[in-house]
């Protein structure tokens, strides 16, 4: 059974990320793929691989929900939410209990079932802001305290 494209993005974050299952990266992206992330450019699965692992490395308990998606032919778009806990000393910050929570969005472009393209949009330095004010004994600490309460807020009404 062929999947349209919505499926094969979904299995990108389901599979992924989100069961983290490494042997479906090399099945739904084609070996030349070139994928445009915030602070990274990786080209093929081999580079998708390493910069999935760095990210789990600091956020093992990464969780993604797809909020919707679009197709249309080959472009797909996904507008997702994320939550996790820094556990690891990625991004160089200190590990933390806190959890985060941002959205993004993802633009693909599929082709014969496999991603050849991908750019993501979601708010990195905010998230490293976040955890950096939310350290113990930290004078900013209430502060992130409350942007965290003002998020879960505007989670609810999408």
């Amino acid at each position: 059974m062929t999947l349209s494209n919505a499926d094969v993005a979904r299995r990108l974050f389901e599979d992924i990320w989100n069961d983290k299952r490494d042997d479906i990266i090399d099945e739904i992206f084609d070996p030349k793929c070139i994928a445009y992330l915030e602070s990274w450019e990786v080209h093929g699965p081999q580079q998708f691989r390493a910069m999935r692992a760095e990210i789990l490395e600091s956020f093992p308990d990464l969780r993604l929900e797809v909020l919707d998606i679009i197709e249309d032919g080959d472009k797909v778009a996904v507008r997702w939410a994320a939550e996790a806990t820094l556990q690891g000393s990625g991004f160089g910050m200190p590990v933390s209990t806190n959890e985060v929570r941002f959205r993004g969005m993802t633009w693909l472009v599929i082709e014969h079932g496999r991603i050849t393209r991908s750019w993501d949009a979601w708010n990195l330095s905010q998230v490293i802001q976040e955890f950096l004010y939310a350290q113990p004994g930290s004078e900013n600490a209430t502060a992130a305290t409350n942007l965290r309460l003002l998020r879960k807020q505007e989670d609810k009404r999408d």
